[in-house]
């Protein structure tokens, strides 16, 4: 029973096919974009190691010192200059930042938050349903 199973697991468990957006928008390099391969399975097994109890501990000073620029900011900045929201999303940007890549996002208008707002759009863009389809 469990060949059966193990069988019919990796006829139906890949993602979709995804021409546009894995193969041409990604070049083949996302992890949540990839079907089932063994490629997938290493990014798999590196994140889970990254993500681990002991691995995420390293990243407890960083959190806490964005979490208290936060509060600083909320607390200091006048009251024009203070939108929450934006405020959260800079704080959590530059916590993935900082642990995926060493680099701190002071500002949301900072360079790294412009790039990535900019390959959202372009992603959302490339991916949306029946695009395949327009002319």
């Amino acid at each position: 029973m469990e060949e059966i199973y193990d069988k019919q697991s990796a006829a139906t468990s890949s993602k979709v096919p995804a021409p546009i957006g894995h193969g041409v928008l990604t070049g083949k390099l996302r992890m949540f974009t990839m079907p089932c391969v063994p490629k997938w399975r290493l990014y798999r097994t590196i994140t889970h190691h990254i993500l681990s109890p002991k691995m995420t501990e390293s990243f407890l000073p960083t959190q806490a010192f964005e979490i208290t620029q936060l509060m600083h900011d909320l607390a200091h900045l006048p009251e024009t200059e203070v939108d929450p929201h934006e405020d959260i999303r800079r704080t959590s940007f530059s916590i993935m930042m900082t642990a995926t890549y060493g680099r701190r996002v002071p500002t949301w208008d900072h360079q790294d938050v412009q790039h990535m707002i900019k390959g959202r759009a372009i992603f959302g863009q490339g991916v949306e349903a029946g695009d395949l389809y327009r002319t």
